[in-house]
């Protein structure tokens, strides 16, 4: 090391306070989010770690160790200053602190040598800077490192908090020091007015997420919160009226989901698990392809056969036994059209587009179909029985009935 150029650095640990003010005014003059963050008192103790080790590994020719870069990166995460900012500062400090570098080699080297001279401080200096820009890369690395961990633990610490947030609005049971109307408040959601649940199933990666769920509703002027359980996301929504339901049903229509159980609108969070009830009746009750999404007011039936699993099973039993010796593809065959029958209105011509066969075909099964059953779809208590079986047969209530025999096929003249 050249003496000149340790005494420099000497001469810069002496004016150290001096140095650390300048970069700190510096800092809050260059970058803004430093004169929001803290008053300039607060910066200069943390500037004075930093360019301590900077100037101390110049004299020394090589990279210390100091606590200053880490206690930085620690105290601008908690801060929430942008870590781009946080590195923009310290590199400023760094050229800072090279410049008065520079000036007192230059200042060395002219008092010794005169102006003509040669100039040793200058030219150390020089071999020096790899040492200098190596500190400050390091520096910057243990910065980076100090803002990311705290940063992630804080992300950790937020969402746990979160997710206990929206299990307390979507349970309707707050903690012991605080209301619903509180847990809202700190959710940053709505605490008056008209709300919906919403319940989606999981599904295929390819859909759609409660985020990009809660970002598109946004974008048409809803706010909701969202909430994820094992098999199923629940969103609720703050609602302007009828208006903004028929909106919803449209807009969440086009998302990428499998089934959507939407509840009655309601008033006051007290009602919120109760309408989670029902938007997961509702969801159960949807079906796949044909109706997205699903009101609690249209699944009432499916709703009666979920809660009664014995009941439906039984049901299911007395009105479609009689083909239980058909083979499950026959049955499925037969009672898919019974239920294309039913979602059509009872025209075979709507139903036979929906299945993509002759209307006579969705006749001859239905006549099929009923002689077997020994029903008759002009008898409206034959019809229930019919609808219901189907029903829950469609949701799964009871296993399927089970094969015993493979029967004829359908008529070849498609009749």
């Amino acid at each position: 090391m050249d003496e000149r150029l340790a005494a420099v650095c000497q001469g810069l640990t002496v004016r150290l306070d001096e140095l650390a003010i300048e970069i700190a005014e510096k800092l809050r003059a260059e970058l803004p989010h430093f004169a929001a963050a803290m008053a300039i008192e607060e910066l200069v103790p943390a500037v004075h770690q930093n360019i301590e080790g900077l100037i101390e590994s110049v004299r020394l020719n090589r990279t210390l160790s100091v606590p200053g870069p880490h206690n930085t990166g620690l105290l601008r995460a908690e801060q929430e200053m942008p870590l781009e900012t946080v590195l923009s500062g310290f590199r400023i400090g760094v050229i800072h602190i090279w410049q008065e570098l520079v000036l007192g080699c230059e200042e060395a080297d002219r008092e010794t040598f005169g102006a003509d001279g040669p100039a040793p401080a200058s030219r150390a200096l020089l071999m020096s800077a790899s040492v200098l820009w190596t500190t400050f890369e390091k520096y910057s690395q243990e910065i980076a490192k100090a803002y990311q961990t705290f940063a992630a633990e804080r992300q950790q610490r937020n969402h746990r908090r979160r997710q206990a947030l929206l299990t307390m609005l979507f349970s309707g049971e707050p903690g012991h020091d605080q209301t619903l109307v509180d847990v809202a408040n700190q959710l940053q959601f709505p605490t008056a007015g008209t709300f919906v649940v919403l319940m989606t199933e999981h599904s295929a990666p390819d859909t759609d997420t409660p985020e990009t769920a809660r970002t598109s509703l946004a974008g048409i002027g809803l706010q909701s919160v969202w909430k994820s359980e094992a098999r199923s996301d629940i969103g609720l929504i703050a609602v302007a009226g009828q208006i903004d339901i028929l909106r919803i049903t449209e807009h969440v229509s086009r998302l990428k989901f499998r089934k959507v159980g939407v509840s009655r609108p309601f008033s006051g969070l007290s009602a919120v698990p109760a309408a989670v009830a029902q938007a997961r009746i509702a969801s159960n009750a949807g079906r796949e392809g044909r109706h997205i999404v699903t009101h609690f007011d249209d699944a009432q039936v499916a709703g009666l056969l979920i809660s009664s699993p014995a009941l439906a099973a039984g049901l299911q039993q007395h009105v479609f036994g009689a083909i239980q010796e058909m083979s499950n593809v026959d049955q499925d065959l037969l009672i898919g059209t019974l239920r294309a029958w039913f979602d059509n209105g009872g025209h075979p011509e709507s139903a036979a587009t929906e299945l993509h066969c002759h209307p006579n075909t969705v006749r001859y099964r239905l006549n099929r179909l009923m002689s077997a059953l020994n029903r008759d779809l002009k008898t409206p208590l034959d019809v229930v029985h019919l609808f219901l079986a189907a029903e829950a047969r469609r949701l799964q209530v009871s296993g399927p009935i089970q094969t015993s025999r493979k029967t004829p096929p359908e008529n070849p003249n498609g009749r």
